[in-house]
């Protein structure tokens, strides 16, 4: 069994599907892993709205204030969900951790585009660690 992406998910809600979908079985292989940022915007961090256009001669409308990237239900998901499996922020990847570093560099994308991988490790890595 190797270390593989089990799915990826747009939202915490969408992962929630994806969980359901798990077998039990695999459940104690699975990761969670997100951007840095994407890890900051699903803590609550606000994000600020994007700069409105004004027309010469026209007059600025007030600035919007921050806002959540996410709904409540989804912030609430994505607590339990952190809580309940480890969570890993790309750039937070301790070296020996080479396989999630080759899932990390061919999700690049998915990740930079605010995708949740759910990873399943594989067994013989984690029978190791536990060994040690």
């Amino acid at each position: 069994m190797y270390t593989t992406v089990y799915g990826n998910f747009d939202t915490p809600e969408g992962l929630a599907h994806g969980l359901d979908t798990l077998p039990v079985e695999e459940r104690d292989r699975a990761v969670l892993m997100v951007s840095r940022r994407q890890a900051e915007l699903l803590d609550g961090k606000l994000v600020e709205p994007a700069p409105v256009e004004v027309a010469e001669g026209e007059e600025a409308p007030a600035p919007a204030a921050p806002a959540p990237a996410y709904d409540d239900l989804n912030l609430k998901l994505w607590q339990r969900q952190r809580a309940s499996l480890p969570t890993l922020a790309v750039g937070d990847l301790p070296p020996e951790e080479a396989d999630l570093k080759d899932i990390a560099n061919g999700f690049k994308t998915y990740l930079n585009n605010g995708k949740i991988l759910l990873v399943l490790r594989d067994r013989d890595l984690l029978e190791k660690k536990g060994d040690q």
